[in-house]
């Protein structure tokens, strides 16, 4: 699967730039598709190879790292921060591995739920409301688990928040 979203940034990048969504692995994963498009910007930038392939994994990653300790030493300290740096700089050996590949689902679909809770959890939630709300449905384009972001974000709405807006 990898290989195929690596050949698909290749193949749009070269010649296909109107069938990207042909070209895609299966009709439900649009975390393939992203993946191509981040995978044929980094080709069109540096020459096409396996390891530059790996930065597609490793932009998901870092965009993680980035989101969640920087919300995370606003919200709750330093040592918060560097907690969740700590595992993902140093994850159990599964999850570290499973990182590192270009799949286009789980961890990409994660990523983008990290940053639409931080979307949600922002206190000005009406000004980011459409913003969170489209997030969350890239999310669940991206992957089917993303839709458990949704349910995470409907819960804390209703149950947590009490918001106004839901029942």
């Amino acid at each position: 699967e990898e290989m195929f979203n690596a050949g698909q940034a290749w193949q749009w990048m070269e010649c296909s730039r109107t069938e990207l969504f042909r070209l895609q692995y299966r009709h439900f994963c649009g975390g393939c598709t992203l993946n191509a498009v981040l995978g044929s910007a980094y080709f069109g930038i540096w020459e096409r190879s396996w390891l530059i392939w790996k930065l597609v994994p490793l932009s998901f990653v870092l965009l993680m790292a980035s989101v969640g300790s920087r919300h995370l030493h606003r919200v709750a300290g330093r040592p918060a921060a560097w907690a969740f740096l700590g595992l993902i700089a140093f994850p159990p050996r599964a999850w570290m591995h499973l990182s590192l590949i270009g799949w286009g689902n789980h961890l990409e679909a994660g990523c983008v739920a990290l940053c639409a809770m931080v979307l949600l959890l922002r206190t000005e939630r009406q000004r980011f409301a459409l913003v969170t709300g489209l997030v969350l449905g890239l999310c669940t384009w991206i992957s089917f688990s993303g839709v458990y972001a949704s349910v995470a974000a409907l819960a804390y709405l209703c149950l947590i928040r009490r918001h106004p807006l839901l029942p």
